[in-house]
């Protein structure tokens, strides 16, 4: 929890805390996590498919614009801090359930 709070700024986060939707962790931002979480924890993400879980940075623009508005950010799958935890657990990405 201690990484998220260092890469998000969030003071206050739990396991249900999503890293893009609640977060607003997008492209560089949820690379840099992943990556201090695979070294800190050797942690293998190989498998993991950002595209279905962050936007890149071109499309964060339009989804900061939409949350400003009150709007639903792109469909992005959540992943969420406690998954993160489980992921760092096991050892290497799995898809939430």
């Amino acid at each position: 929890m201690a990484l998220v709070r260092r890469v998000s700024g969030a003071e206050t986060i739990d396991a249900g805390t999503r890293l893009f939707h609640d977060l607003g962790l997008t492209g560089e931002q949820a690379i840099e996590l992943l990556s201090q979480v695979g070294a800190t924890f050797d942690v293998s993400f190989s498998a993991f498919e950002r595209d279905r879980y962050f936007p890149d940075d071109d499309e964060a623009v339009g989804d900061e614009l939409s949350r400003l508005l009150s709007l639903a950010p792109r469909d992005k799958a959540p992943f969420t801090v406690g998954h993160l935890i489980a992921v760092a657990e096991t050892g290497g990405w799995f898809d939430p359930v």
